[in-house]
């Protein structure tokens, strides 16, 4: 099904149909930098949440994006996404830690 309705545009969203080798090709999502974002379901989804992606370093991969309507930076890999603003609070965390002990006061907040 095709989603007509989303104006990929407002968050300067472009497709490509790119030929990955043996006759087979991908539906690829750019930024209006030129950056990789994903396939049409990772651009359809950051969209939905309002995000419009950036990249880190000119060519990256867009990883990071801006809700204008939340102000919230939102950073993202195949396996999350977080989103943060101005008086969010961070923990420091480390492998293996129980979630339990995530709930623990902050070591910082964000500050204007």
């Amino acid at each position: 099904m095709r989603d007509i309705l989303i104006d990929y545009s407002k968050y300067g969203i472009v497709f490509k149909e790119e030929d990955v080798g043996k006759g087979i090709t991908m539906e690829s999502a750019y930024n209006e930098e030129g950056n990789y974002i994903g396939d049409r379901d990772t651009a359809r989804n950051l969209v939905k949440m309002g995000i419009k992606p950036y990249a880190i370093k000119k060519g990256g991969v867009c990883c990071i994006g801006f809700n204008e309507e939340e102000q919230k930076w939102y950073g993202w890999s195949h396996r999350a996404i977080y989103g943060f603003g101005i008086g969010s609070v961070s923990r420091k965390v480390t492998p293996g830690t129980k979630y339990s002990e995530i709930s623990k006061p902050g070591t910082w907040t964000m500050q204007n």
